[in-house]
């Protein structure tokens, strides 16, 4: 099996972009590789969920209010472990979490 670990900007109140799909919101400074294909990346993103053991999310100050959630409605409670973490100069977080266990 593909390891697989999600590395994704979210806004504070953890979207992805801005219905539909922009990504103007995040910082310049750093290419975080977005294009304009948020959806297609979405689609593919769902199709990998059962794969990922861990995640890095880079944390935007900034709350969008609406948009793509990183998580559908119900998400599966899930445990992550902290792994490291690292606050940016602009207030950017970023964090890497390790999967420990997936419940239904």
């Amino acid at each position: 099996m593909r390891k697989v670990i999600l590395f994704m900007a979210v806004s504070l109140d953890s979207y992805i972009a801005k219905t539909p799909g922009e990504v103007d919101w995040l910082f310049t400074d750093n290419d975080y590789g977005y294009h304009n294909a948020i959806p297609d990346f979405v689609n593919l993103l769902k199709a990998q969920l059962g794969k990922i053991l861990g995640m890095i999310l880079a944390v935007h100050p900034i709350i969008l209010g609406q948009g793509i959630p990183l998580f559908t409605q119900p998400a599966k409670t899930t445990v992550l472990n902290l792994q490291t973490s690292q606050i940016f100069v602009r207030g950017l977080i970023q964090m890497s979490y390790r999967l420990i266990q997936n419940t239904a």
